[in-house]
């Protein structure tokens, strides 16, 4: 859902800051599945969404990752959220 609409839109800010309001164990649970598959072989560090790959979503979505409150993201996520974004 995420990948469509920030395609069809061409950005994810309507979408993130929808989910960062909801606090839902529902809500939690799709970020923590969404993020273990962006992270899957690193590519959270250049991430397309898009039918061609259109719409490079990484420079939303690290920010957003990072700022979101304590507990959103697990440990081991935010620590490999944190690894890209300060590429240590």
């Amino acid at each position: 859902m995420v990948e469509t609409l920030g395609a069809l839109n061409g950005t994810l800010a309507p979408l993130l800051t929808t989910w960062a309001q909801t606090r839902t164990a529902a809500a939690d649970l799709h970020l923590s599945d969404a993020l273990d598959w962006w992270l899957v072989e690193s590519k959270l560090g250049d991430l397309h969404f898009g039918f061609y790959g259109e719409v490079h979503t990484t420079p939303e979505l690290l920010p957003w990752l990072l700022s979101l409150e304590d507990g959103r993201i697990g440990a081991a996520q935010l620590r490999e959220v944190e690894r890209i974004a300060y590429g240590y």
